[in-house]
């Protein structure tokens, strides 16, 4: 299988969704010094970049967004123009997760981007929110702050605000969260060949939910899944 025909596998469904996007080592590693990056390969990598660009906006927490030394969503510029071909003229935005409103280092996804993000604060501690607030005006006026209560008022906000296809990447405790609040509707998984990395940190307890297999395959001696929820 090509890489065409793997991204063909990944169509979005019609209507709101919201897919998670991660890799695995085989020894359930999820970081290896302190990155998913080595644990991934050329064709996991490009997988990333086609989800992010038929993506309507890309979510993740704020601690892996400093770990992972993240900045705005940037396409290659193969995905670039194929996103264009789709009639969207900028990449994705990015939309930060955080409860403390704390925004670590390094923090240059607060200006490095090509379009408007999201700094999205839950709950409604006041300490939180002047910390939410700093971050964002470091930002310069590329991120706009969004006040909600919980994970599904920041989800029904994303929406009301035309994301309808959203993918998160993580973390662990992000992930968690937005599973045990009943919210992600796939995951996206690949097994890497790789071991000797770190494993998932402790998270809330998760709510039992099923997903059904939708596809898998090996490519580059990676395994490709996708896992769709079904009936709990």
């Amino acid at each position: 299988m090509n890489r065409e025909e793997l991204f063909s596998q990944y169509a979005w469904p019609d209507g709101p969704w919201l897919r998670t996007n991660f890799v695995f080592g085989i020894d359930a590693s999820i970081t290896v010094d302190g990155t998913s990056s080595h644990l991934s390969g050329p064709t996991d990598n490009a997988l990333l970049h086609h989800l992010r660009g038929t993506a309507d906006l890309v979510l993740v927490g704020a601690a892996t967004a400093s770990a992972e030394n993240y900045i705005g969503v940037k396409l290659p510029d193969d995905e670039e123009r194929r996103r264009r071909e789709r009639g969207h003229d900028e990449p994705p935005p990015l939309a930060v997760v955080t409860r403390s409103g704390r925004v670590g280092e390094p923090d240059r996804f607060l200006r490095q981007t090509t379009v408007g993000n999201y700094l999205i604060l839950t709950g409604d501690d006041a300490r939180a929110r002047r910390s939410a607030e700093e971050a964002v005006e470091r930002s310069e006026g590329t991120m706009t702050l969004l006040l909600v209560e919980d994970l599904p008022g920041a989800i029904e906000a994303l929406h009301d605000l035309g994301y309808a296809h959203i993918l998160c990447e993580g973390g662990p405790r992000l992930a968690a969260s937005l599973a045990a609040d009943g919210l992600v509707d796939e995951y996206c998984l690949t097994l890497s060949p790789s071991t000797g990395g770190r494993g998932q940190p402790d998270v809330n307890p998760q709510a039992a939910h099923r997903y059904r297999p939708a596809f898998s395959a090996v490519v580059d001696d990676f395994l490709f899944s996708r896992w769709i929820r079904g009936a709990d």
